[in-house]
């Protein structure tokens, strides 16, 4: 088991429903990471929103969980970032 936080519970939460604003970040320790993860975040943000804009919600559904395994492998294959 992972020992990363729960990215369901924190993108599914309604104050978190601008999930453009709300990728996670380690603050500028990794910045190759951060370039991964908004980069992915635009990609599965244009895409739930094509879905939901074609009145698929189910892709979108499917689609948002995606993002959560795509997060997490990203997260996990990230080195830890460099003391400061």
């Amino acid at each position: 088991m992972s020992d990363l936080p729960n990215l369901t519970a924190h993108f599914s939460s309604p104050a978190r429903a601008d999930v453009a604003r709300t990728v996670p970040s380690v603050d500028g320790a990794n910045p190759g990471l951060d370039r991964r993860l908004q980069s992915l975040n635009a990609s599965f943000v244009y895409r739930v929103n094509a879905a939901v804009g074609d009145g698929r919600d189910d892709v979108a559904q499917a689609l948002s969980e995606d993002y959560i395994d795509e997060a997490h492998e990203l997260l996990a294959d990230a080195p830890p970032p460099a003391p400061r």
